[in-house]
């Protein structure tokens, strides 16, 4: 196995066995971590050392490795990031200053980039009304801006990593109606930036994102148009994509059946199990079956 062979695998498993992973990852960093790949690896870096084990020092050592001369946005953005929660707000924001340095940023995207980044880190254990009230602020000021400027990629990507995470927590105030507004609010949000810096994969990933605040929050006419208007974008992307597609149908049942719509409800998860026969992935078969009540 080459070197480009083990951070992928690193990146495909790191979840299974943090400690593990980051050693690993450790070892290769950063003169054997292929060029193409460091913007992931830096993001890695704050995930694994940072979020997962508490050593957000050890993580701002390791970004530090690279200086200040690789501009890539991923990258100063986890530098920035790093650095912030590591106790060094200066440095933080000097990587700042250089997200706002693309062309037609506005100071608030590029501080937004690093509070939303720093957020989405957070999220698995802050406290949860904090976690809410943060994000609600970050939404009304996103609401503000003229357009969504040159880091809406990395800002749509913060969130739906945020939202994923504050849908699974155990102690989630789902009858909160600040709650309920951050992640409905938050999804939408989050399909209008894919809408302007992503692809069409990206986009109905974002309506099943839609589709799954919306029913676990009982809006199930929003997660009934959702789930359909994802269907249809696999349908027009020219590939067949059946793993969304199968947990696109499963949302479309459940906020069927939240309809009283017995009939399609039953075809929607008619469906989707008979694509899930044919997974291959374990692990996807596993949070299938999760997200069918199965388990």
């Amino acid at each position: 196995m080459n070197d480009a062979e083990r951070f992928n695998e690193i990146m495909v498993h790191h979840d299974e066995n943090p400690v593990e992973a980051s050693e690993k990852l450790r070892e290769l960093w950063p003169d054997r971590v292929a060029d193409r790949d460091r913007p992931r690896a830096s993001q890695l870096i704050n995930h694994l050392f940072g979020e997962k084990l508490g050593r957000w020092q050890e993580a701002d050592r390791l970004l530090r490795e690279l200086g200040n001369g690789d501009t890539r946005r991923a990258i100063v953005r986890s530098q920035a990031i790093a650095a912030l929660l590591s106790g060094y707000p200066l440095d933080s924001w000097q990587a700042e200053n250089r997200l706002l340095a693309a062309p037609e940023c506005t100071r608030s995207q590029a501080s937004l980039v690093v509070r939303l980044g720093v957020l989405e880190h957070l999220v698995a254990t802050a406290a949860i009304e904090k976690t809410v009230t943060a994000l609600l602020h970050f939404l009304t000021e996103i609401a503000a801006w003229s357009n969504y400027g040159p880091h809406a990629d990395l800002l749509a990507g913060s969130l739906n990593n945020l939202l994923s995470t504050l849908l699974e927590r155990a102690d989630a105030p789902t009858q909160e109606p600040d709650y309920q507004e951050a992640l409905n609010e938050g999804a939408k949000v989050c399909s209008r930036l894919w809408a302007v810096a992503g692809t069409w994969a990206n986009q109905e990933r974002a309506e099943y994102l839609v589709a799954l605040c919306a029913n676990k929050t009982g809006r199930f006419v929003d997660a009934r148009n959702a789930a359909q208007c994802g269907l249809e974008i696999i349908d027009n992307g020219g590939e067949a994509q059946p793993v969304d597609r199968a947990f696109l149908l499963l949302e479309l049942s459940r906020a069927c059946s939240g309809l009283n719509d017995s009939a399609k409800s039953e075809r929607a998860r008619a469906d989707a199990f008979r694509i899930a026969k044919e997974f291959k992935n374990p692990s996807i078969q596993q949070w299938f079956e999760k997200r069918a009540g199965l388990t």
